[in-house]
């Protein structure tokens, strides 16, 4: 699949905006590429948000790039089939604080 244009200039501010960790690394990215599910389709970098701003922070610059984002929690309804097969730039995982 194809890298977006602008996902390079998306990632540097992201990462320069949130309060999460922003992991592009090798591992994180296969750690999170799937879920209970067969389907794998490995981001280009996972956001562990760590404020609600962090998650409005990433929906905006998504659109702002027009990079595909895929949202997450940690229980999941659905399988990965309804992310077709659009490689997406990065996934947010809003986990639950304990």
């Amino acid at each position: 699949m194809a890298t977006p244009s602008g996902l390079s200039d998306c990632l540097a501010e992201l990462g320069s905006r949130v309060a999460g960790e922003l992991r592009s690394d090798r591992y994180s990215r296969i750690l999170y590429s799937t879920d209970a599910s067969i389907y794998q389709v490995e981001p280009h970098a996972v956001l562990i948000p760590r404020t609600v701003e962090d998650v409005l922070v990433a929906m905006e610059l998504a659109s702002h790039y027009e990079v595909p984002i895929l949202a997450r929690t940690r229980s999941e309804e659905h399988t990965s089939e309804l992310q077709s097969h659009v490689r997406i730039s990065y996934a947010v995982f809003c986990l639950k604080k304990k």
